[in-house]
């Protein structure tokens, strides 16, 4: 796995200790604001490099967006920084502009930009993010099915730990945290590892039905990297701060 990328994504509380791991830190300082400007919080991370990480929650305004680009890349050049991730979770008509002006400029001066699949929109030569696990059925499958839609060239791992309680009759539903560890904790089943599923598994019954539990944790991960790298994908982002808070509760049941 010596050639796949791996970036982290940090919460701003473990933003120093995530950049202690000696790997690129995904920064989420950035926002799309009022007036279609750019916003920055107000951190002591100023001497840490990265990725610059832009999200746009709630802004639906109708500005124009020159001065968002010409601020985006200001700063950008100001941090030299490696690379803009890009979180829009839903586009307007403004956002959809800037987003295109965003990424045109970024090819230009030949900067990496990654979108999250929240706001890919099909514009060529971007890369977008897709979850480690986006349901509880056998990861190649998962991973063929983003590829051939974003090929492998234009395709990064987002590695978020998952877990799912699932019911033969009724389908998976998506468990928190807590939740598993509750489970584990009032169960405690003994716990394997799917091959096929890239996650491990237990099981335990309750009012008759049989429910098996599917959850990641680091050794899930490894093997989503080693599938990764065969189906040619180079870049892994990792959630730090959530597989950090995983592994630990895992530990302690």
């Amino acid at each position: 796995m010596d050639n796949i990328k791996r970036i982290l994504f940090s919460d701003i509380n473990c933003a120093k200790e995530a950049a202690a791991q000696g790997l690129p830190v995904v920064l989420p300082l950035y926002r799309i604001g009022a007036g279609c400007h750019l916003y920055k919080r107000r951190t002591d991370l100023d001497d840490i490099k990265g990725y610059m990480h832009i999200a746009s929650v709630d802004y639906n305004g109708s500005d124009n967006p020159d001065a968002l680009v010409t601020e985006v890349f200001r700063e950008y050049k100001f941090r030299s920084f490696d690379g803009i991730i890009l979180e829009i979770s839903q586009l307007s008509p403004t956002l959809y502009t800037a987003a295109n002006k965003l990424i045109t400029n970024a090819e230009i001066f030949g900067i990496p930009i990654y979108l999250t699949e929240s706001c890919y929109f099909g514009r060529g030569g971007q890369i977008t993010a897709m979850p480690s696990t986006v349901g509880p059925e056998n990861f190649q499958t998962c991973l063929r099915r983003a590829l051939n839609h974003f090929n492998s060239q234009n395709t990064i791992l987002y590695a978020v730990p998952r877990a799912y309680d699932c019911l033969p009759a009724h389908g998976c539903t998506m468990l928190t945290l807590e939740n598993l560890v509750s489970l584990r904790a009032k169960y405690a089943p003994s716990c394997f590892f799917s091959e096929s599923l890239s996650m491990n598994y237990f099981s335990f019954s309750n009012g008759g039905e049989r429910h098996f539990v599917l959850f990641d944790d680091m050794k899930s991960f490894q093997q989503k990297l080693k599938l990764c790298e065969t189906y040619g994908v180079d870049t892994v982002a990792i959630d730090y701060s959530e597989l950090k808070k995983w592994e630990k509760q895992i530990r302690t049941v």
